[in-house]
């Protein structure tokens, strides 16, 4: 028979267990939105003047996130500029990104609060020029 002390161990040890499974995350800019979720995210990435939107896989191209790149800031710049871009601005391209990010609750965010969520890069997995292949096409 169990004692209460070993029946509250086990249910400390399956909350903990439970919660480990969803990595929360903060933002750096927005302290005032809520905390997001740790996700792996797939999709493409474009920029050009007020905009650096992400839309993932699956979705309409009208479907955008805000993006912003923190520390993969230098790896995304060199991809671009490989493709003859500059800055943060690909030549008329997307780019196909996988990476561990920081993902928003639904809100409004970015330019003009124009997109329903964001997005902060935290390591990049992989980034190239958008293929037919990407998404499991």
């Amino acid at each position: 028979m169990f004692s209460i002390f070993k029946l509250s161990l086990l249910a400390q040890l399956l909350l903990l267990s439970l919660t480990s499974f969803s990595e929360q995350c903060s933002y750096t800019q927005h302290t005032d939105k809520e905390v997001g979720e740790v996700q792996i995210i797939e999709g493409f990435y474009t920029s050009s003047f007020e905009l650096s939107g992400f839309t993932p896989c699956g979705e309409s191209e009208t479907v955008s996130w805000w993006l912003e790149p923190r520390s993969a800031q230098s790896r995304l710049s060199s991809e671009i500029k490989k493709l003859g871009g500059t800055g943060f601005n690909p030549p008329d391209k997307r780019l196909y990104l996988k990476a561990k990010a920081c993902v928003s609750p639904d809100g409004t965010y970015g330019h003009l609060g124009m997109f329903p969520r964001h997005v902060e890069i935290i390591q990049l997995i992989a980034v190239h020029p958008e293929e037919s292949s990407d998404c499991g096409n």
